[in-house]
């Protein structure tokens, strides 16, 4: 039988296909049931759609308000910029309020002041020379201990309008100051004296030195040591030499930069005038170095923002301007990039004046909200193109809203859940990127109802003036030789336009689109293809660790980066110092409260990451000696030990006790402090290292200890991150599964929605991991975005597999990629051009988001046009499909021909029953549907009550009109009476 003879078979028994729709009586309830949640949950969108459709005709009919109120609001908000307070202290940054670390920090301060409650500052220099080559030779100590004492002694620097010295205005208020380096001219001293080389009480070894008697920590000193085990391990060469200064800082910041510029302008000085200045660095570094450089951040990522809104003017002007230039819409596309620079403007302006602090990842804020928003430009004005033309720009403005109000607010609603969870966030470089964020997603949601729904309405009125999209002085006439018209439903508008004209890359993609599903191998592929990229993702997944390192933060060509490499490389491999504080002395006459405090440093010196009892320097053994040479007694420890320190060579033993300063007990030692050896080979042993630390003051917290290094704050920021970010990401994925399940009521469908939307977040971890990131706060605030931006993606393409019940595999694969696939397609291309420009940003933070928002446009793409139809079919089948008269046709029908295609309108006009009778034009290739002739009418699609069927040959080439009368088929819930009655006539497309 051929095609035509299916065709008319199956027209002669469609009265009993409807028949065979029935309910069977035991899932009645059951049917009953889902009708009311479906009612239930179309009623509430009815009531948003209605909504929006009223402010659309409210903006349609008064536009110059609606266009220059959001004008006016986003100049006034954007003056707070001038109020911004920038954040670039990585302390400050990275380390949750409240946090250990910060405590440390505070009572390192105060002990090194002395207790006048002053911060304290660290300035490091690096030395080393550029072939890698031995600086312990003399002429090069030599010079490094010129240095040095040229820092002590002899810098002076200007500071509020004065010409302070370091030595007497700064340096003598701190002990440890006057002492900084005193190793180093020591070492060097013994090192190069001929009649000690072969003293048996000089031991140059490493990391531990022997000068008579007194034992020296070389560790963070000296790096990339090499020692002569021919020569007992004496030290034969010096890779780095590594200058530490501890000055007080009195809270005093300009301070600080006058003090460290001098510095880097004598290092400038010296090395253009040594002789060997092409064979040494210096580098430099230091907290307010370390701000300085994070702050380049910015200075380099916001010159290329305009990179980014060419680029999608380019893409807007292209892809909006269509063959005809009376609906072109070039202009409309360029306010909706405007939209978002005056979103932008606001959410910035406002977000400083109520003294959120600005951090380098800020800095991206701008090109992720260009990548959001500009998608919504698209949607409205698709939605403008489906209303129909002869209708007044306020109501075709309000059916446009209609259509694509609650399509944005969904798309907005993921994207504010997403970060408004970060906004919560312990660490407040976090916390800060997801509020700038959120402010800049709202406004451009508010602006895109007013603005450019203005600007949208004065663009219908130039349309209904046959004004030229560009050149609203010239008028476009008609053509005699339209192309006809064509008549096309969408569930909130009916209209009467001209074809589209599509464009030949989405033609070419959807016709290899179609013959891919067309292959019986495809979903096995896909699911296997799957499966694979579930396995990839999940080892990626379970190998990325969490690791925060200062590098992170600069430029790839800050100075500092090359300081860190060394340090990295020479000093924390082979040893470093830590400052151990005792903040809460015992009395030492007692010998069991004195046998506590060494029971706390031998379990320290034995730790994990520690160097040895070779490396503490710690008073109280060379005090011991010294108590047992005269013959002590315990009673007398504090008289003896006042003596001891006055000794002139026991003197840099004072910088280490704090006494009381009470009348009548100021011989009572309160505090004292001691330094010992650790060495850790990355930054996640350092981490380790300080939670080990700490574990070991809570076991003696009467003592008060206190374990301290310059980075002890990444290691509560290491720790935060294991817990925080589980519980930011999981409770940021409820949230978008709350939203995905008010729009899409069907559990099977809800299920592999969330599933890909979990799928998605772990491929993007996990290939994130094998792309050599670590997880740290720019990475973790990466990982919420991508939340919200996934979910567009799935959400989009299950609502229209969902809303598309043709049985034909085909032909609803093509259904979905001209409704769901190209446009998101266009949305991923808007995506990636609006962060394309950070390719140019030589930063950490721009590359880990431009890398994620690169896999999420890709493993979303993936996942709703390949996966998800593919996941959809194992347990979505149309035969599960219950509720309407259409869907109990299409199931039953379609299997029957295949060559047809089935479309069922269906009007509800006030319950009554009606005749209508409709002049159907069908084109090859497309589906033939009903078309309400009253324009105005307020006749609404339903899933009940009145249907209207019409069914046309789709592979017909002939372009004829068909006639065909409609009776209308009026059924009660159960669909139980079916009273059908069929007429028809020269049926043939």
């Amino acid at each position: 039988m051929d095609s035509h003879g299916i065709e008319n078979c199956c027209l002669y028994m469609l009265p009993s296909l409807l028949l065979m729709g029935n309910f069977p009586p035991e899932k009645k309830e059951d049917h009953e049931q889902a009708e009311k949640n479906t009612q239930t949950g179309e009623k509430c969108l009815d009531y948003l759609e209605r909504l929006f459709q009223r402010h659309g005709e409210l903006v349609g009919r008064h536009p110059a308000v609606f266009l220059i109120a959001p004008l006016l609001v986003a100049g006034l908000l954007s003056v707070g910029v001038v109020n911004v307070q920038m954040a670039d202290d990585m302390r400050e940054l990275y380390t949750p309020p409240g946090s250990v670390s910060l405590d440390e920090y505070r009572q390192h301060s105060q002990f090194l002041s002395d207790g006048n409650y002053s911060t304290s500052g660290v300035f490091y220099i690096g030395i080393a020379r550029r072939d890698g080559g031995n600086l312990l030779q003399l002429d090069y100590a030599n010079f490094i201990d010129q240095l040095n004492q040229f820092v002590l002694n002899n810098l002076t620097f200007d500071f509020e309008g004065k010409r302070l010295s370091f030595d007497r205005d700064v340096c003598s208020k701190s002990v440890s100051c006057t002492k900084s380096n005193e190793v180093f001219r020591l070492v060097i001293d013994a090192y190069f004296n001929p009649r000690l080389s072969g003293n048996a009480d000089v031991k140059l070894t490493y990391p531990v030195a022997w000068i008579f008697g007194n034992r020296m920590f070389l560790g963070g000193l000296f790096g990339g040591v090499r020692t002569d085990p021919a020569r007992g391990g004496r030290i034969s060469s010096v890779s780095m030499v590594h200058l530490i200064y501890q000055y007080p800082t009195f809270e005093r910041q300009k301070l600080v930069e006058s003090f460290e510029q001098a510095v880097r302008d004598h290092l400038a000085t010296l090395t253009s005038q040594s002789p060997w200045n092409d064979n040494l660095e210096f580098h430099t570094y230091s907290s307010s170095t370390l701000k300085d450089e994070v702050s380049r951040t910015t200075l380099y990522a916001l010159p290329y923002f305009p990179i980014s809104v060419l680029l999608l003017t380019a893409l807007l002007v292209s892809v909006l301007c269509t063959g005809d230039s009376t609906t072109s819409k070039p202009l409309e596309g360029l306010a909706g990039l405007v939209n978002s620079l005056l979103a932008i403007a606001a959410a910035f302006g406002l977000v400083a004046a109520v003294g959120v602090p600005y951090n380098s990842t800020v800095t991206v804020v701008p090109f992720i909200t260009l990548a959001l928003a500009v998608d919504d430009t698209f949607i409205l004005l698709a939605a403008w193109h489906q209303t129909d033309r002869r209708l007044e720009p306020a109501r075709r403005l309000g059916l446009c809203l209609k259509d694509a109000g609650p399509a944005i607010t969904v798309t907005v609603s993921t994207d504010v859940f997403s970060f408004l969870i970060g906004m919560f966030s312990s660490t407040p470089a976090v916390s800060s990127f997801c509020i700038y964020t959120v402010a800049a997603i709202l406004f451009d949601y508010i602006f895109q109802l007013t603005f450019f729904c203005a600007v949208a309405a004065y663009g219908g009125r130039r349309e209904a003036n046959s004004r030229h999209c560009l050149f609203y002085w010239k008028t476009v006439e008609k053509r005699s030789n339209e192309i006809p018209t064509t008549t096309t439903t969408t569930p909130t508008t009916t209209t009467t336009n001209p074809p589209a004209r599509v464009n030949p890359v989405q033609r070419i993609l959807s016709k290899f689109y179609a013959q891919f599903w067309q292959w019986s191998a495809s979903r096995p592929l896909v699911l296997l293809v799957y499966t694979v990229y579930l396995v990839v993702s999940l080892y990626g997944a379970s190998t990325i660790r969490v690791n925060l390192t200062p590098d992170n933060l600069l430029v790839t060509n800050s100075p500092l980066r090359r300081y860190i490499w060394l340090a990295e490389r020479y000093i924390y491999p082979q040893g470093f110092s830590a400052d151990v504080y005792i903040l809460n002395a015992p009395d030492m006459r007692n010998r069991t409260q004195l046998r506590r405090v060494q029971q706390f440093v031998d379990e320290l010196e034995h730790s994990r990451f520690a160097v040895g009892h070779d490396s503490t320097s710690f008073w109280l053994e060379p005090f011991q000696r010294y108590m047992q040479h005269l013959g002590a007694d315990d009673d007398e420890f504090y008289d003896y030990l006042h003596d001891f320190v006055h000794l002139s060579s026991n003197e840099r033993w004072t910088r280490h006790l704090r006494f009381d300063q009470r009348p009548g007990r100021q011989h009572l030692l309160t505090q004292f402090s001691l330094t010992t050896g650790f060495k850790i080979t990355d930054w996640v042993s350092r981490s380790d290292m300080v939670v080990q630390w700490r574990q070991l003051c809570d076991r003696y917290s009467d003592l008060k200890p206190v374990v301290y290094d310059e980075y002890n704050f990444i290691a509560d920021q290491v720790v935060s991150l294991k817990t925080t970010t589980l519980q930011e990401v999981g409770v940021a994925f409820c949230c978008m599964g709350l939203v995905c399940a008010l729009f899409i009521r069907q559990r099977d469908v809800l299920f592999w929605v969330l599933w890909s939307l979990f799928s998605m977040d772990l491929g993007v971890i996990g290939l994130l991991a094998l792309w050599n990131l670590d997880m740290d706060p720019t990475l973790v605030v990466s990982v919420l975005m991508s939340i919200g931006l996934t979910v567009d993606f799935t959400i989009h393409m299950a609502y229209h597999y969902h809303r598309h019940q043709e049985r034909c595999w085909l032909k609803r694969m093509l259904t979905l990629f001209d409704l769901a696939g190209w446009p998101l397609i266009e949305g991923g291309l808007c995506t990636l051009l609006a962060m394309l420009s950070l390719v140019f940003v030589s930063s950490h933070v721009a590359s880990v988001f431009l890398r994620t928002v690169l896999l999420v446009v890709v493993l979303g793409l993936f996942h709703s046009l390949i996966v998800l139809p593919a996941l959809f079919t194992l347990t979505h089948w149309p035969e599960k499909v219950a509720g309407s008269v259409s869907s109990v046709v299409s199931r039953d029908l379609s299997s029957f021909f295949f060559s047809a295609t089935f479309s069922v309108c269906i009007l509800h006009r006030n319950h009554n029953r009606e005749t209508i009778s409709t002049d159907m034009r069908c084109t090859s290739g497309t589906s033939a549907r009903c078309n309400d002739q009253d324009d105005g009418s307020d006749a609404v699609v339903r899933k009940r009550s009145i249907h209207q069927l019409t069914l046309c040959n789709e592979n017909s080439r002939s372009k004829k009109h068909n006639n065909i009368t409609k009776h209308i088929i009026r059924h009660d819930r159960s669909f139980h009476n079916v009273l059908t009655r069929w007429t028809y006539s020269n049926i043939q497309c």
